[in-house]
């Protein structure tokens, strides 16, 4: 048996024997690539994914997550911590960029691929087959994982940045279930199952789904490699009391922080009933099970609502309850396929049962519930092409081509599939575009849409979408959250603001905060409606009112410092910036105020030229030189530090890019480059080109 010898290579062969498949591509030597095939896989899959921006609520969930200083002082842990760990060593290891992120997700879920090739190689392996699998165990174990890694229902799992939550619970969740097949079937037993006890406490702090890694790896125990409750019970009883002590884990972390799931910052229903929400999950089971086999047309937000009576879900909870009963019977029976229906129901169960989430459906809830339906899927076609070619040993070689063919075609379909969908994350205009098309009736998919729109310029096109919302919760209040009514009313009025129609913002903030007292963002934002409309003190009001619930705010104080400038307080205003600027991922529009303030001001005891610079070209470089603003207050920070050359030539450039854009006014700038020029050719001290150009 294989499990007894002493290697614990990955790569080793699971049986002694060359043929079938391992001898049509070379043996042993064939099989040792299999790892770096699952690699290049995962790779060539997810490459193109790498360019595209933060999409959904990616940024907000990144960013939320403090430094590993203050998770050590804000003691003791609280939910979901060890994936929120990972989040800030990638912050503040590797970088900021959603390309920084995908890049860890990655490598977390090619890791699973593995750990998922090694499961179901040594499980085929097991003296309960016996020579059933023999030298094609390792080819079944591979199309089952490259499958799994390729498959594009795993896009949201990987591709949406924050859904890490899910990715690296599976990752834990395979990790503690491969170390206990490696403990049951061979050498140093002890240093195997402390493994698997290790890597299932670990997974208690990702994702509340690690709860049933216990219960499974318990029945694949009992279906694989146990002869019966009994000798299961008398053999490695410590060993499922140490992972069943993951549950006290978990059960401390919700204590601590009262959290149900993290991900979704907008939900599309609100106060989903338990029996409403567990009548609908019979649908959305049956939906998943399509996905897997079929995977098109996938969806970031479906949007689904809990239904509304049993008759709408009759026939789908007749078919799970049927399912489910033959499922308990064959795993009773000791029926592998048992085992993988149940990999299937029991992990999605924390998502798909009584315990109610504003979201009753999401791709990236599958992730892992989808290696049971692979495998059973992979296997079952080879045991189907036996059937094919049956009653002749000369047709054993031809079976075994057939059903690589097969799986060859339909894994290069899946990269295809999965390519193809990554695209759609290029930006967020072409994801929510695509959530649109697929899901017209989601509301939160046009209040993505609109938002998008609106960040790349185009607030009219913005508008229509968050009309809408605002018109559907006008005529049928039910279909509308009111925290989604709540976030289009804020974005409405930011449009407002930048058309300089302050009343009309100043209207759109206050009937968002009548919805939410305590948004944050819209009441810093009807601090910024009321200062444009010359009321500082109402604006300073709003703003100090954050604060005193968000002291870190980076808005407010932004708004504070904006005050602390009109007033000409300027030592303020700075302390203010700074503050604003104190954050993981300091706002570009902060950086650039605070460099326009310490190139222009005309306290000299607060200019600093070369600061101002600084800045100014950390924005410029983020955004590739692409900002008409930013290059103009690069060209004041030059100015103040004398190189007035390349003052002029940024100004110049400020004013090529504006006309290339369609920037209407440009007259100051003109004006400042007039300045800058004027210092050049007559050798003006930057204080007195800096008074010319302001």
């Amino acid at each position: 048996m294989a499990e007894n010898r002493t290697s614990a290579d990955v790569t080793e062969p699971v049986t002694s024997r060359r043929d079938g498949m391992e001898a049509a591509y070379g043996g042993t030597h064939a099989v040792a690539l299999i790892p770096l095939l699952i690699v290049a896989a995962g790779i060539v899959a997810y490459a193109n994914s790498l360019a595209g921006p933060f999409v959904f609520d990616d940024a907000a969930t990144v960013m939320r997550i403090p430094g590993i200083a203050d998770m050590i002082r804000s003691l003791p842990p609280y939910s979901r911590v060890i994936t929120d760990i990972s989040f800030a060593l990638n912050r503040s290891a590797i970088g900021l960029r959603a390309m920084d992120f995908r890049c860890v997700n990655i490598a977390i879920h090619i890791l699973s691929g593995l750990l998922l090739y090694g499961v179901v190689r040594r499980t085929l392996a097991l003296p309960r087959f016996g020579q059933s699998y023999a030298g094609i165990a390792s080819w079944l174990a591979a199309a089952s994982s490259v499958l799994w890694v390729v498959h594009p229902l795993q896009t949201e799992s990987v591709t949406y940045v924050c859904q890490r939550y899910e990715s690296l619970m599976g990752f834990f969740y395979l990790l503690s279930v491969y170390c206990f097949v490696r403990g049951a079937g061979g050498s140093r037993a002890r240093w195997w199952y402390d493994g698997a006890i290790a890597a299932c406490l670990l997974g208690m702090g990702t994702k509340e789904v690690m709860a049933t890694a216990p219960v499974m790896i318990l029945l694949y125990d009992y279906v694989f490699t146990a002869e019966g409750w009994r000798r299961l019970l008398r053999e490695r009883w410590k060993v499922h009391i140490g992972l069943m002590s993951g549950w006290a884990v978990l059960g401390l972390l919700r204590l601590v922080s009262g959290e149900v799931e993290a991900g979704a910052g907008m939900s599309a229903t609100e106060g989903n009933s338990r029996i409403a929400y567990l009548l609908t999950q019979s649908k959305v089971v049956l939906y998943y099970v399509r996905l897997a086999l079929w995977p098109h047309p996938l969806c970031l937000d479906y949007g689904w609502k809990p239904v509304g009576s049993v008759r709408e879900v009759l026939f789908p909870a007749i078919a799970i309850a049927l399912v489910g009963a033959v499922t308990v019977l064959a795993v009773w029976r000791r029926r592998p396929i048992g085992f993988l229906s149940a990999w299937f129901f029991v992990v999605l169960l924390p998502t798909s049962s009584v315990v109610a989430v504003d979201d009753v459906i999401f791709e990236h809830r599958t992730y892992l519930s989808l290696a049971g339906l692979l495998v059973l899927v992979v296997v079952g076609a080879y045991h189907l092409a036996g059937k094919a070619f049956s009653g002749r040993a000369e047709l054993e070689h031809a079976r075994t081509c057939a059903w690589g063919a097969v799986a060859t075609a339909i894994i290069a379909a899946s990269v295809a599939a999965t390519i193809m969908r990554n695209r759609t994350y290029r930006s967020q205009e072409a994801m929510w575009r695509d959530v649109v098309d697929k899901q017209p009736g989601n509301i939160r998919a046009h209040l993505g849409l609109g938002t998008a729109l609106a960040q790349t310029g185009r607030g009219a096109e913005g508008e229509i979408c968050f009309r809408r919302i605002i018109d559907t919760a006008g005529r049928k209040p039910e279909a509308v959250a009111s925290n989604v009514l709540c976030l289009a009313l804020n974005n409405m009025g930011t449009i407002r603001e930048r058309e300089r129609r302050y009343e009309d913002a100043e209207r759109c903030f206050k009937q968002a905060l009548e919805i939410r007292p305590n948004y944050a963002e819209g009441r810093c934002n009807l601090g910024i409606a009321l200062s444009r409309l010359g009321r500082w003190d109402e604006a300073e009001s709003e703003w100090l009112a954050v604060l005193r619930k968000e002291p870190g705010n980076i808005s407010a104080h932004h708004g504070l410092a904006s005050l602390a400038v009109f007033r000409k307080d300027h030592g303020e205003a700075v302390r203010h910036f700074a503050l604003a600027l104190d954050s993981p991922e300091p706002r570009a529009d902060a950086k650039l105020a605070l460099a326009w303030l310490l190139a222009t001001c005309e306290d000299f005891s607060v200019r600093d030229g070369a600061k101002a610079v600084g800045l100014a070209t950390e924005v410029n470089e983020a955004v590739a030189w692409s900002s008409v603003r930013a290059l103009d207050v690069l060209a004041a920070g030059l100015a103040a530090t004398g190189d007035y050359a390349q003052a002029v030539r940024r100004a110049k450039q400020a004013m090529e890019l504006g006309q290339r854009q369609g920037v209407g006014d440009m007259s100051d700038i003109e004006e400042r480059l007039k300045a800058y020029a004027a210092a050049v050719e007559g050798g003006s001290t930057p204080a007195a080109a800096q008074q010319d150009a302001k």
